[in-house]
């Protein structure tokens, strides 16, 4: 684990917390405007970023005064587009049980930011998820780096031991097969289409989605989420990839409609679904399944 940098100062008093430079290295002023493989539109958006998660970590010590603040960042859904953030706000015992309460507010902190995401958990689970549990944890454990952290905490492991190579590849043999039946009920959705069932079209597309969001829960080793509701299911796979529910436009409530197709189409006779919303509902479709292959096939290398 990459600890960039530690500020110092006694936990909860502020006045001790120097925020004055940025608390992490990773965003380097210097080095952007010297680099000649930028462009300079890219560096002022690092630049930018760097600031942002100045500001952020410094109005989470304020909130929530946490034991520790970790980032992990992960690419882009394309080339084009700044890599999504992560950011692990690590409460200290005394707190979890605001977790709930927590959340609203850390999460207005990023409200305009769709390439950041905030998570609140327990050192606890930190540490079992980097060592023993969890394999995206597992996996990913040297791209995390420190932001902040408590003086006198017990540090996170530099290196995890454990061999990963088989459990990576039960998890892409889990994905896989999960691939291949989303990818069928997608190409089902294209026949039903081309026949003017729109409604049917929209209800196999929504069995598409739920197939790739169950292969991605059971790749990481993960119990079953006993819901066909697309948006929870998303929710539930955001912590392996975030940007899972920027695919989807808010207007039209793409996740919404093949929700109630999922009902409808088996119900009620005569359902059926515009031309216009089927065809951003599968775009949509189209642009999750590709992404969260791609990540995968990343991330399970």
């Amino acid at each position: 684990m990459n600890n960039l940098q530690t500020i110092n100062g006694k936990a909860f008093e502020l006045s001790h917390i120097n925020l004055e430079k940025p608390v992490t290295k990773a965003f380097n002023f210097s080095s952007l405007s010297s680099s000649h493989q930028l462009r300079i539109s890219d560096r002022v958006k690092r630049i930018e970023e760097e600031e942002v998660l100045h500001q952020l970590t410094k109005a989470l010590i304020i909130l929530v005064n946490p034991d520790d603040i970790l980032l992990l960042e992960q690419p882009g859904s394309t080339n084009n587009e700044p890599s999504f953030k992560q950011v692990y706000v690590v409460l200290p015992p005394t707190e979890m049980c605001n977790k709930d309460m927590l959340l609203p507010y850390v999460e207005f902190l990023i409200s305009r930011r769709f390439n950041f995401s905030i998570q609140l958990i327990d050192r606890s689970q930190v540490f079992s998820n980097f060592e023993n549990a969890d394999l995206f944890f597992q996996i990913l454990h040297p791209q995390f780096q420190v932001l902040y952290s408590r003086p006198g905490l017990k540090p996170y492991p530099e290196t995890i031991t454990k061999e990963l190579t088989e459990a990576k590849a039960v998890a892409k043999r889990r994905f896989d097969i999960h691939v291949e039946k989303s990818q069928t009920f997608l190409d089902l959705s294209d026949r039903a289409r081309h026949l003017g069932q729109n409604g049917l079209s929209a209800y196999l597309l929504h069995q598409s989605l739920e197939l790739l969001l169950r292969g991605l829960i059971k790749a990481w080793g993960k119990k079953e989420k006993k819901t066909h509701d697309l948006k929870t299911l998303i929710l539930h796979c955001k912590r392996w990839i975030p940007l899972l529910y920027n695919l989807f436009p808010e207007e039209p409530d793409i996740l919404k409609q093949l929700n109630n197709s999922y009902i409808d189409a088996r119900y009620n006779q005569g359902f059926t679904i515009s031309d216009d919303i089927l065809e951003a509902a599968r775009s949509s479709a189209v642009s999750l399944l590709s992404y969260t292959i791609a990540e995968m096939n990343r991330v399970l290398a």
